[in-house]
């Protein structure tokens, strides 16, 4: 017992410790500066942070830059890439840049080029679902009456992928754009409480881990998560996992037809009932 009250003890202090560093970088340097150089083959291009409506920058066709970008905006973003879109058509897009970065964060030079077609369809089991939104990275399409979409995003680093419609879950996704590539997503509509489900869009390999996160609104704090609702009964001592953190389960359960997954409470109290999850989605 004494080394259990230890262990937590020194997780306490660490946690408490995190939140003032953290702050006091932010106190010091409200913004993050990002420099690098960029090639294209022509025209104006425009540099945007993430979904920001305006552009950080509107420079030439070939340039040096050096832009700054308020922390709070880094933090408050669901995409932290830089996003750099010429005249003539072409575009390039940079590696994720963090909250933390402290003085100026040099990036590479980025060569832009015409952006790739992605085309797929939106689909809730095997029905075609219109009026759905997808969008990738600042790319965004809605799926036509028989479901299917397309859209042109840069060549580069993981694009974060949302797809979301009235009455159903948001689905999100990564999605590393190198080649056109047809791509099918699907809509859920069984999650409770109401949250959103992130699946991985990367090939299975063997005994690796890979992500799977349940953001959930407020009230679930917990989640299991197994390939048989029998693990998931009262009598079962299944693992309960923190939805405030990214969640890693083993390709062999991932692999499964049929997930089984529960919320619970801060307490570990059970919220809903035992929900299923089809890996069978091509955006697994």
């Amino acid at each position: 017992m004494k080394r259990i009250a230890l262990g937590i003890l020194a997780l306490v202090t660490l946690v408490a410790c995190v939140p003032d560093a953290k702050q006091n970088i932010h106190n010091q340097n409200p913004s993050v500066t990002l420099s690098g150089g960029f090639v294209s083959l022509g025209g104006t291009t425009k540099i945007y942070f993430g979904n920001e409506i305006s552009p950080l920058l509107e420079t030439g066709s070939s340039a040096s830059f050096t832009v700054k970008v308020p922390r709070s905006v880094i933090e408050a973003s669901h995409d932290r890439h830089l996003y750099f879109y010429s005249s003539n058509g072409e575009a390039a897009v940079s590696n994720e840049i963090t909250d933390y970065e402290t003085g100026t964060k040099l990036l590479p030079t980025l060569t832009l080029a015409p952006e790739i077609l992605l085309s797929g369809s939106i689909l809730s089991g095997t029905t075609p679902v219109p009026g759905a939104k997808l969008s990738v990275g600042r790319s965004v399409a809605m799926s036509l009456a028989d479901g299917t979409y397309t859209l042109r995003a840069p060549v580069g680093a993981p694009l974060p992928v949302a797809l979301t419609k009235s009455g159903y879950v948001i689905t999100k996704a990564f999605w590393s754009v190198s080649v056109a590539e047809t791509r099918n997503f699907h809509l859920y509509s069984s999650l409770a409480p109401t949250g959103s489900i992130h699946v991985p869009v990367s090939n299975r390999i063997l005994m690796t881990m890979l992500p799977l996160s349940l953001e959930n609104t407020e009230g679930a704090a917990y989640v299991r998560i197994s390939a048989s609702a029998f693990n998931l009964t009262p009598e079962q001592e299944t693992a309960w996992l923190p939805l405030n953190g990214p969640i890693s389960i083993p390709t062999a359960v991932e692999s499964n037809p049929v997930l089984y997954y529960q919320f619970a409470n801060s307490n570990k109290s059970v919220v809903g009932e035992v929900l299923t999850l089809n890996t069978n989605a091509e955006a697994l």
